[in-house]
């Protein structure tokens, strides 16, 4: 587990928008810091720390992630794992049901990469939803796509809005795909559940997924679990996302769907295919931004108010 340059943001930008209280924050792993010393400095010195305050962090060596945390504000760090290795203060297997006295505890969760390595991730997400305390906030960074084999799992972003939802006690969910050593600036996902629009996204990075939410209740007894969209409407209504689906498609039957058959059945397959490739990649160039997000730099994000429901 690590703090990277895109986590690193993620943290300093919720604590400039007022999203989280750090004083009492819990992290899933121990956090090193892997972010070189040139670059942190200078994203800290964005987000208004003094050079002091900077200084503390990069001498603090192998702990460089407790004196990150330290310098957001926490008072006190709890360090949640499986075993005593990398000195964790609670010791639990995220596989199992958390222990009761630990619900409705932090001010702040934070996972930086555990929960796609636990095979009962749903246990695993329930577990993480309860640690944090009513008015508190939960904040992840998980995987998207590109990663295969880095975990156990790859997580879209609709289970995220699904599970911190209202339902389950959260609310004013935001999530961001960034990739590494790719674009600049993240891609803001809307909520595809409030939009009723397919959410899809394809490209040839390793794209961190991150994701800040409010909890503003207790939850119940059970997790409500989520669905994708389109499946969440009584067998006879219809279903808003499958038929935009549909009108987009007959939206696309005109000129180029027209010649892409006439290829097909004039060309050798690999070379419709060539063609084929190099249209979608123009097309790609031309609309960076698919349907359902919108990109923002960090630092403009960072200045941004965090919205709240009432």
């Amino acid at each position: 587990m690590g703090l990277n340059s895109q986590t690193v943001n993620l943290l300093l930008g919720a604590r400039s928008r007022g999203v989280a209280d750090f004083r009492q924050t819990l992290t899933l792993g121990r956090q090193e810091l892997h972010m070189p010393p040139r670059r942190l400095a200078r994203a800290m010195r964005r987000a208004g720390y003094d050079e002091a305050q900077i200084a503390a962090v990069l001498a603090a060596g192998e702990r460089a992630g407790d004196a990150f945390f330290a310098a957001l504000g926490c008072e006190r760090l709890e360090v949640l794992d499986r075993s005593p290795y990398e000195g964790a203060t609670i010791i639990h297997d995220l596989n199992s049901p958390m222990p009761a006295e630990l619900e409705d505890r932090f001010g702040c969760v934070f996972d930086g990469g555990v929960l796609h390595y636990v095979f009962d991730v749903a246990t695993a997400f329930e577990t993480t939803m309860r640690l944090v305390a009513p008015g508190g906030t939960l904040i992840a960074a998980t995987v998207a796509n590109n990663a295969c084999g880095h975990g156990l799992y790859q997580f879209a972003p609709e289970l995220f809005f699904g599970l911190l939802s209202d339902e389950n006690g959260y609310r004013d969910t935001e999530v961001y795909l960034a990739e590494e050593f790719g674009r600049r600036d993240w891609l803001r996902v809307e909520n595809p559940r409030s939009t009723r629009r397919h959410f899809h996204f394809s490209n040839r990075r390793f794209t961190h997924m991150l994701v800040l939410s409010r909890k503003h209740r207790s939850l119940g007894p059970s997790l409500a679990r989520p669905i994708k969209f389109e499946y969440d409407v009584p067998s006879n209504a219809p279903q808003e996302g499958a038929v935009a689906g549909a009108s987009r498609d007959k939206a696309n039957t005109g000129f180029v769907t027209r010649a892409s058959r006439a290829l097909k059945r004039r060309l050798p397959p690999a070379a419709y295919h060539e063609i084929a490739e190099l249209y979608l990649r123009a097309k790609a160039a031309m609309q960076p931004s698919p349907p359902g997000i919108s990109s923002i730099e960090p630092e403009r994000w960072a200045r941004q108010k965090y919205p709240q429901s009432d």
